[in-house]
């Protein structure tokens, strides 16, 4: 670059000095142009080699991207690369849905896999309706397997699209750098989607509730049924259903006309006579078949985990835990290493919402019902 420049700038001092009278003045003149005076000449010349320097970096940069190439070396991860999946899962979501739609007519899918070959089929064929990441693993720093669940639409002999089931597919992604954005990854996958078998139907597990254990009638049951209706449908004040220090809104707009409970099941026997409260600070925990029955009469059935408390004759509602007991039999499979072990979160789990009581139900069973403690939750 400076071959090419050097020139131009001697053919610039040249013309300067041709404009410029004959002799000493010139000559001085153009000495005085050419040193900057003493108290700025450091930053002149400076700023001159900063501007030379930049105007260098260009081409340097692009010969030498263009002899990387030439070359075709193995891309690599960003060194800054999170170990988060959720940006490599809403690329591969994207890239299943561009690839399910792209046809030989449509180069919509070089822009997620530059290395793609020409497809003979034509766009539009298939197209997916909804796309969820069920799984995420860290392959090496900043390359990801993202595995993809597709609802399917195909399009049939007639020309309409029909539903076609729901399709698996893993996808190479690997983090190349950062977007314009500030705080953003750039990604490119590394090879065409690969169709797999759906997920393995799991075992369920066993609840921490007794079948024997149902409550049909009393103070316990018409607690519930008044928390249940003011919570999903709006009619009564939720907040004299509570324990104090219980936190809890109801579901605003109400999205029920009325509730019907189905079920009321408890994890170890009422203490006592069941049509009576116990004494205060006694809590059990339950597991609440409610039927949310909107306008049209359409019954949705719903489940919902409690934990509640006596306290000066009466039971209130101290959680809704975040999900209901496990039975102590039933415990979760360990799992499979994901980035979760790497201090990442799987785009396909949460974590444990806050209980919404004022005491935890991890705090374990009350000493006088004997039940087992539901999920920890995080307070």
């Amino acid at each position: 670059m400076r071959r090419t420049t050097a020139p131009a700038q001697a053919a610039q001092s040249d013309q300067f000095v041709a404009d410029q009278p004959r002799g000493g003045q010139a000559a001085e003149e153009r000495n005085a142009w050419l040193a900057a005076p003493p108290r700025t000449a450091a930053a002149t010349w400076g700023m001159r080699a900063g501007v030379w320097a930049m105007l260098a970096c260009g081409p340097v940069a692009l010969l030498a991207a263009l002899g990387a190439s030439s070359a075709g070396p193995a891309v690599r991860p960003d060194a800054t690369t999170t170990a988060s999946p959720v940006g490599p899962a809403g690329f591969a979501e994207l890239y299943v849905a561009a690839y399910l739609r792209s046809g030989s007519d449509d180069p919509v899918l070089k822009s997620f896999f530059p290395q793609a070959p020409a497809l003979t089929t034509t766009a539009g064929q298939r197209v997916a309706t909804r796309t969820t990441t069920v799984a995420a693993r860290q392959v090496s720093t900043g390359y990801w397997a993202i595995t993809v669940a597709a609802d399917v639409s195909a399009r049939t002999r007639k020309g309409s699209m029909a539903p076609a089931g729901t399709h698996y597919f893993t996808v190479a992604v690997i983090t190349v750098g950062q977007t314009p954005q500030a705080g953003t990854s750039a990604y490119v996958a590394t090879a065409l989607p690969a169709e797999v078998a759906a997920l393995g139907q799991a075992d369920e597990p066993g609840l921490g509730y007794s079948a024997s254990q149902q409550v049909s009638s009393g103070p316990l049951a018409d607690t519930v049924h008044a928390f249940a209706a003011a919570y999903l449908t709006g009619s009564g004040e939720l907040a004299r259903y509570l324990s104090p220090g219980t936190q809890l809104q109801p579901v605003d707009p109400p999205p029920y006309a009325s509730i019907d409970i189905t079920a009321i099941t408890a994890a170890a026997a009422l203490p006592g006579d069941p049509s009576t409260v116990p004494v205060d600070g006694t809590r059990v925990h339950i597991l609440v078949a409610v039927d949310g029955i909107d306008a049209a009469g359409q019954r949705w059935p719903l489940q919902y985990a409690l934990t509640l408390a006596a306290r000066a004759g009466r039971w209130e509602v101290a959680a809704l835990d975040p999900a209901p007991a496990l039975d102590p039999t039933s415990r979760p499979a360990a799992a499979t290493p994901t980035p979760a072990d790497t201090g990442a979160a799987s785009p396909t789990s949460t974590s444990p919402a806050p209980s919404t009581g004022a005491s935890s139900p991890a705090a374990g069973p009350s000493s006088t019902t004997g039940q087992p403690a539901p999920p920890a939750s995080t307070p």
